[in-house]
């Protein structure tokens, strides 16, 4: 049976790890192109799989009148930045680098894309049990900010906790911030934006500052949990950790073995950290 372009029941669903790689400089348009192509990708293994541009589009929400030639053009741009994206991997006194997707084909004659998983990479896509996040691709094409559609995978990562906190270097490097914005600049055009654009996803969001000082070293989002209401069309549990401090793969490179989900004790241990100004 043939799937309908138009559904609004496609589910994205990949391994944490990808929340890892910042999608450095793509656009709002590129990041739903982006995931539009994981969400049909997943659980079809490493083999070639084909998209027409007429689902490409309705996936995406794409509704910007362009021609074949220039929604070719989109496409081109999007696997080019695609293929920059690297997942690292070392141990054992070894360095790897993988590309995500290494070979794609644009055919502007029928009007498809070709596109194969890299096979040392398959299970960022396949055969997810545990420690993947997950979410309906719709709710990330509404969504207008390029850095409220990244927020919001991060945060949907810990929606069973309904509690995330980053060092605030390693939130710059996440959300491709500029090096030239000031702390003004992240609260007035990336904060202020985020809670505003992500109120409907996460109930009760609220961003706090940790800071050391006067300087801010953390940021810590605080939302009510799934589990605590009702959510349409959400039905899929899953098991993920509640906590990122400094993530190891910014400081070692990314490791293939997944962190084990903390526990209900460590949980406790950093929230009462925080509480009694642990970073002040």
């Amino acid at each position: 049976m043939k799937e309908d372009k138009h559904s609004y029941n496609y589910i994205t669903k990949y391994n944490n790890e990808m929340n890892l790689v910042p999608l450095r400089g793509f656009n709002a348009l590129e990041i739903d192109l982006f995931f539009a192509i994981c969400t049909k990708m997943k659980e079809q293994g490493s083999r070639e799989v084909v998209y027409e541009f007429s689902d490409l589009r309705a996936l995406s929400e794409h509704k910007k009148h362009t021609t074949i030639q220039e929604f070719s053009d989109i496409l081109d741009r999007v696997f080019d930045k695609i293929q920059k994206l690297q997942y690292k991997e070392k141990k054992e006194g070894k360095k790897k680098s993988f590309s995500l997707f290494p070979y794609y084909e644009i055919d502007e004659n029928s009007q498809t894309v070709s596109v194969s998983l890299n096979l040392d990479l398959k299970h960022i896509l396949n055969n997810l049990t545990s420690n993947f996040t997950r979410f309906e691709l719709k709710e990330l094409t509404e969504i207008k900010s390029s850095y409220s559609k990244n927020m919001f995978r991060i945060l949907k990562q810990f929606r069973k906790s309904g509690y995330f906190v980053i060092a605030i270097e390693d939130f710059r490097d996440r959300l491709d911030i500029p090096a030239s914005y000031r702390m003004s600049d992240i609260n007035k055009r990336i904060l202020n934006v985020i809670e505003r654009d992500l109120s409907n996803n996460f109930r009760n969001l609220c961003i706090k500052k940790k800071n050391r000082g006067r300087k801010i070293t953390h940021l810590e989002f605080i939302f009510d949990k799934e589990d605590d209401y009702v959510k349409p069309s959400t039905t899929i549990k899953s098991s993920t950790n509640s906590i990122e401090m400094t993530p190891a793969w910014l400081k070692e490179g990314y490791k293939s073995e997944p962190a084990s989900p903390p526990t209900e004790e460590e949980k406790r241990k950093v929230k009462e950290m925080l509480e009694k100004g642990f970073y002040d």
